[in-house]
């Protein structure tokens, strides 16, 4: 059985380059009740985010590696995003990369044999 359109969401989403109208046909099986998602707008933006995975990346980097505070990223994004938004977003990437860190430390310390993680 093929699945059929079961919600269409819009959205706009913010990028480092601009915006862009997401047009999101989430798709349901008819037999098995599964929900299909677009893989590939997961990958660019989070489900309800209106700011795409890319802001949340050079934001945390910006603040957390250059050291920019959140009220200078604002400013210089020119995405329209707020100094709280860029608090909010960079604090989720971090716990994204310490959840993943968490999940490989093992590969991580197979492969870097006596470097301390």
């Amino acid at each position: 059985m093929r699945p059929f359109v079961y919600k269409t969401v819009t959205r706009k989403v913010k990028t480092v380059w601009g915006e862009f109208i997401a047009l999101h046909r989430i798709k349901r099986c008819r037999y098995h009740k599964k929900i299909f998602r677009s893989d590939a707008l997961d990958s660019i933006v989070s489900p309800y985010c209106t700011y795409s995975n890319e802001v949340m990346i050079n934001a945390a980097m910006k603040r957390f590696i250059d050291g920019v505070s959140c009220s200078e990223i604002s400013r210089d994004m020119g995405v329209g995003i707020s100094e709280s938004h860029v608090r909010n977003l960079s604090n989720m990437a971090v716990n994204i990369f310490s959840m993943t860190h968490e999940e490989n430390a093992e590969k991580l310390r197979e492969s870097m044999h006596s470097w301390i993680l």
